[in-house]
């Protein structure tokens, strides 16, 4: 089954009630599940990665790492760098999450609060969530920083675009203009290249992307 990106997870699962172990009995629909649905659709890895050692969610951050976690995500202790795409683990016992949380971030934070995809209470749906309690967060592996360019050169007649990884490609980057197309080998080299010539990298579909290519003449 192909990865979806962030944006296509987020909207796959706004909305529903999100349930991967039938655990608890009488509250199935545990922020847990949410975490155990983004790994496996999102980061690439498997329902036994993402279980809590001690049963609470924050354990799969403070026993960081187990069952192979660390294969399909980074971790980060505090909340300093949080951005799209990282999974925010708040502590038990904390104020706001007694039992601990975990939510996946579809921005960074601002004013001490991040926007995310959390279930429980309610269903999965975006809620701006505070960063007190908070413990870190994983960064699955398969996302890649955002390029941040320099300002536009005028006259820059050129776009450059990215296809998003899939579970058997990496993200790919490539620049096009009139009968002009260059793919790079990597992020290093597009990140070069869009500092340069303060390009910005814009998400492309497959579709898109060969469009472009052969809008180009390639």
């Amino acid at each position: 089954m192909a990865l979806l990106t962030v944006d296509q997870w987020a909207n796959s699962v706004n909305g529903k009630y999100i349930d991967h172990d039938g655990f608890p009995a009488g509250n199935i629909y545990q922020c847990h599940d949410l975490w155990i649905d983004y790994l496996m659709r999102v980061a690439g890895g498997t329902q036994a990665m993402g279980y809590a050692p001690s049963g609470l969610t924050d354990s799969v951050f403070t026993n960081f790492p187990v069952n192979g976690l660390d294969a399909k995500v980074t971790r980060t202790s505090g909340t300093a760098g949080i951005r799209k795409g990282d999974v925010v683990f708040w502590a038990n016992g904390s104020a706001n999450y007694p039992y601990s949380h975990v939510a996946v971030a579809l921005a960074s934070p601002s004013g001490g609060n991040v926007l995310c995809m959390s279930q429980n209470p309610g269903p999965a749906q975006q809620l701006n969530l505070t960063l007190a309690g908070a413990l870190g967060y994983l960064r699955p592996k398969n996302i890649t920083a955002p390029i941040t360019p320099t300002p536009r050169k005028k006259n820059n007649e050129m776009l450059m675009i990215h296809k998003p990884a899939t579970s058997t490609t990496a993200t790919q980057y490539a620049v096009f203009g009139p009968n002009f197309w260059l793919e790079f080998a990597g992020q290093t080299a597009a990140n070069g290249f869009a500092a340069q010539v303060g390009a910005n990298s814009v998400e492309a579909s497959t579709h898109f992307w060969d469009h472009c290519k052969a809008a180009a003449g390639k």
